[in-house]
């Protein structure tokens, strides 16, 4: 329920019917407009109040938006996991951007949103029973993990309080209010490959992508391997993805490999469910 209220509350702010300090309706007004019971819709509307996206009015089972804030929006990316690095934009204002870009940031610029990441987070890692065979290590063979926070923002309109405005690494500024969870990443590489590209050490971004860096080593990716997985989100996921319980999750495993058929590296991703939908293109598919 309170995810409905949500995604209504959104709908309005979008259609300029609802914006920061407007009231909300009663809780027996919208109970009585959905056929529910006062107490399911008032506990909705607490849950929102423990999300800081609107607060009481002193009256009774009244309350509105919270001043100087934008609700979250519920946005449904579609990512096309079959592009990888070679993801395109077409848009005449991207024209400062690379001209290839991962599949997931592309499929959020398209949303008319700004990509942002938080990391590399980079250590070295024992595998778990079912990564040391994704993989084919040995016995006591450790690998380098490097591990990405993914998020999207609104791009910031004109006349945005200065305050709530962002740039940083991002390719437009952005409205900071309407910073959502995207995806987790981490990809794993075995210490033999790590050895070869050492870059993978290192914490800064590798620009130009790790499979062209890879391939720049002697290490060209030939073709992978996807396993998707559907799942309750673990305790820390439910926490990124800001669920109050865990939620259903895709989890998206990725062995790449080289020529000679070894593995290269395990990319491990995980989607909210509720925002992203997954496809794969094979053959002349015309674009959309």
């Amino acid at each position: 329920m309170a995810r409905d209220l949500r995604d209504r509350m959104v709908d309005a702010e979008r259609d300029d019917h609802l914006g920061p300090g407007d009231q909300l309706p009663s809780v027996g007004a919208l109970a009585g407009e959905r056929g529910m019971a006062p107490s399911t819709v008032r506990r909705a509307y607490e849950e929102l109040v423990k999300e800081d996206l609107i607060s009481k009015t002193g009256r009774t089972d009244r309350y509105r938006v919270v001043e100087g804030r934008i609700i979250s929006s519920t946005y449904v990316l579609v990512i096309n996991l079959s592009r990888e690095e070679g993801a395109d934009v077409e848009e005449a204002d991207n024209s400062h951007l690379p001209i290839e870009l991962d599949a997931y940031r592309a499929a959020v610029i398209k949303q008319g949103l700004v990509p942002l990441v938080e990391g590399p987070e980079v250590r070295m890692a024992a595998p778990s029973e079912t990564d040391r065979k994704d993989l084919v290590l040995g016995e006591d063979e450790q690998f380098v993990r490097r591990a990405l926070k993914r998020f999207f923002a609104r791009r910031s309109a004109p006349d945005t309080d200065p305050a709530f405005i962002k740039t940083g690494d991002a390719p437009h500024s952005y409205d900071v209010r309407t910073v959502q969870p995207g995806s987790l990443q981490r990809t794993f590489y075995p210490d033999s490959i790590a050895d070869r590209a050492p870059r993978l050490h290192s914490v800064k971004d590798i620009t130009e992508g790790t499979i062209r860096y890879l391939a720049a080593q002697g290490l060209a990716q030939v073709g992978y391997r996807d396993v998707v997985l559907s799942r309750n989100a673990t305790k820390d996921e439910a926490a990124f993805f800001e669920m109050r319980e865990p939620e259903p999750v895709l989890e998206v495993r990725r062995v790449a490999y080289a020529g000679d058929g070894c593995p290269l590296r395990l990319t491990q991703t995980i989607f909210d469910s509720a925002r992203h939908r997954i496809s794969y293109e094979t053959g002349q598919v015309p674009r959309d």
